[in-house]
């Protein structure tokens, strides 16, 4: 009897999880194969198609070397200028939006290019770089690309002795790895368009519809990327459309050269305007894709110890999370042979990780994110332990479960999932049961509750839209406590949110205060964990700064407008309408201004530097307020004064500033 082989690891997620991977088919493939281009390379000189040799060796460069490049305007041969391309300088800021090539030091060195059709392509090499070196520009590097075969220890040699005598890095591209490149990294069509090769590539691509949105996503998401780069954006929308790009063109499987400039790229940008979390989710993403989408075990190994360098100190549950995931797959792929547990250091990397999770899990004054730890090194416990010895790891499981009622913060539907899949191991353990059936009973509870109080949320809206505080009060009241979980809690923002409003409509300032800080916490959840900024997150913000206002607590207002102008940037540059994010700005501005002039000369003394804080907020009509009643009506800026002149001769009365407080 055979023993059944373990599918590899892209075989194993295609089948968990097919709407990660493009659903386009192809009808046909493409007509040109090697043996025809490698001959029509060789028998460029007998047609006299040198010069359209020469434009596809630099646009072949240009996709495989750096995009950076000059085209050839000259005659053949190099034209005046000595070389048939080179590279110009280009600022980091756009080089740092490259994703194809080899670096970004081409950016900033000058690179030469020669090409050549001829046979002799050892004479040519050695004129050429004659030429480059003669030039005095301050070439670093020279490129020479032929059609012909160079043997590999000639061109080493070649190599070596050119270097040696003009002190130029050198590197001969021949027709092996011309073809390399075309056929390895699909670059058929550019060969056939630039050499006008009589066949054709014929790809019929039938595109599925979630590989036709995610085209229109990946787009998109370039788009605001490169808009953001060049208007300087928020740098952690920078950092989330770099990603963002990178995983579409991923799982519409884009040729591998191009999804690993994109990871790449999503890399050097999260380090150098992203947070420490956003450098792990980039390297994360890179590492799931090395591994599951082109099983390159040795560069997944390198990408999860850098992975462990940022995470295993790490105070966020998601962020060890994250190490967890990619321990359990690289346990995975040494249990499966393709990895060796000694190389790939497995007991160093399990050590590291147990130490880490232990440490957060004895952070009781967090109790969600210390029991998401211990959960995790549970399921780490599990791995290394026998099925039939488990049985002390699913007990303490079952208690995981009990203790996750009640906590906002700790997801137990993923946990749930786990729990499901461990039936394939340890389906014939007791312990197994009363763990399967106690996570049964809590998730029946927990969404037998949440839907009872999405009902009792819905009916406490209706009451508050009907001017019934005290009976919405009540209501949401009772739908509260059942909202306190994980899955429900953009719910219990809401409820929270209706239920502050209540208490500010009857008086009751404080209570409202205290409510929507609640509801700002559990929104700004999602920020500490993905650091994401949401709808959600702007909408208590504002709340609260409007309570503050109301009652009178000036540094307290003016923080959370400063938080919630900068949600309000963040959502505007995620495509959000700036319209609807910005709404009731003008008023709150107004409003602060009236209250300044209503201050005792006692107040306005302290007040005498707010101006500019108010300025640097732009919260201009404040400011002109404040100056005013400062006495300082010369420092109000003469623009301001016509227009609001302007304005009154219009209307030809005061108009009175709306207050909106719902």
């Amino acid at each position: 009897m055979h023993e059944r082989q373990a599918p590899s690891p892209n075989a194993f997620l295609r089948q968990r999880r097919p709407e990660r991977f493009s659903d386009s088919v192809v009808v046909e493939s493409p007509s040109l194969n090697r043996s025809i281009l490698e001959y029509h390379l060789d028998t460029i000189t007998n047609r006299g198609e040198e010069n359209l040799f020469e434009d596809f060796a630099r646009r072949l460069a240009e996709r495989e070397i750096c995009p950076n490049l000059l085209p050839h305007t000259g005659p053949t041969g190099g034209g005046d200028s000595k070389v048939d391309s080179e590279t110009y300088p280009v600022s980091d800021t756009l080089a740092l939006g490259w994703y194809c090539g080899i670096g970004r030091a081409a950016a900033e060195e000058r690179w030469a290019f020669a090409f050549s059709a001829k046979k002799d392509w050892r004479a040519k090499v050695r004129s050429d770089v004659a030429k480059i070196a003669g030039t005095g520009r301050g070439y670093t590097t020279a490129f020479f690309v032929t059609n012909q075969f160079v043997p590999d220890k000639a061109r080493a040699s070649i190599e070596d002795k050119l270097h040696k005598q003009y002190g130029i890095d050198i590197r001969i591209l021949d027709r092996t790895w011309i073809c390399d490149r075309v056929f390895g990294h699909q670059h058929e069509k550019l060969a056939v368009e630039a050499l006008h090769i009589s066949t054709t590539v014929q790809r019929d691509v039938r595109r599925g519809p979630l590989d036709t949105q995610r085209e229109q996503d990946l787009d998109e998401a370039e788009r605001r990327f490169q808009a953001a780069l060049s208007e300087g954006g928020p740098p952690i929308q920078l950092v989330d459309e770099s990603l963002t790009a990178a995983t579409l063109a991923r799982d519409l499987e884009r040729p591998r050269t191009d999804v690993d400039g994109r990871f790449l790229r999503a890399v050097r940008v999260a380090k150098e305007h992203g947070t420490p979390h956003q450098v792990l989710e980039s390297i994360y993403q890179y590492a799931w894709t090395t591994l599951f989408w082109y099983e390159d075990y040795g560069q997944f190994v390198a990408l999860y110890e850098e992975a462990e360098g940022l995470a295993k100190d790490s105070r966020n549950a998601r962020d060890l999370e994250r190490l967890t995931t990619l321990w359990m797959a690289l346990k995975a792929t040494i249990d499966g042979g393709a990895l060796d547990a000694s190389s790939a250091r497995l007991a160093q990397h399990t050590k590291t990780l147990t130490e880490s999770l232990t440490r957060l899990s004895k952070e009781h004054d967090r109790p969600s994110t210390a029991l998401q730890a211990r959960t995790f090194l549970l399921q780490t416990r599990l791995l290394l332990t026998a099925p039939g010895r488990a049985d002390a790891v699913l007990r303490e499981l079952t208690d995981v479960v009990r203790k996750a009622e009640g906590l906002v913060g700790f997801p137990l539907e993923p946990l749930a999932e786990i729990i499901s899949e461990l039936g394939h191991v340890f389906g014939e353990s007791a312990a197994y049961d009363t763990l399967f059936e106690t996570v049964v009973e809590t998730t029946s509870r927990r969404t037998g509750g949440i839907a009872a109080a999405r009902a009792l949320l819905s009916r406490g809206a209706q009451q508050l839209d009907a001017g019934k505080s005290y009976a919405t009060i009540k209501t949401l009241g009772r739908a509260l406590r059942r909202l306190y979980t994980h899955e429900s809690r953009a719910d219990l923002v809401r409820a929270l949110y209706l239920c502050g409003n209540a208490y500010e409509r009857v008086g009751l300032l404080w209570a409202a205060r205290g409510t929507l800080l609640v509801a700002a916490s559990v929104a700004t959840n999602d920020f500490w964990s993905d650091e994401r900024v949401s709808l959600a997150q702007r909408v208590c913000y504002n709340r609260v700064k409007w309570i503050e206002l109301r009652l009178g607590r000036l540094p307290q207002l003016l923080a959370w407008h400063e938080l919630d102008s900068a949600v309000a940037s963040a959502l505007a540059a995620r495509g959000f309408d700036p319209k609807r994010t910005s709404r009731g700005e003008g008023a709150f501005d107004a409003t602060l201004g009236i209250l300044f002039l209503k201050s005792d000369l006692f107040t306005l003394r302290r007040l005498t530097r707010l101006p500019d804080v108010l300025d640097g907020l732009e919260l201009y009509n404040s400011a002109a307020a404040l100056l005013y009643a400062l006495g300082r009506e010369d420092a109000i800026p003469k623009e301001f004064i016509e227009a609001a002149t302007s304005r009154l001769r219009k209307k030809g009365l005061m108009e009175p500033v709306p207050v909106v407080f719902d």
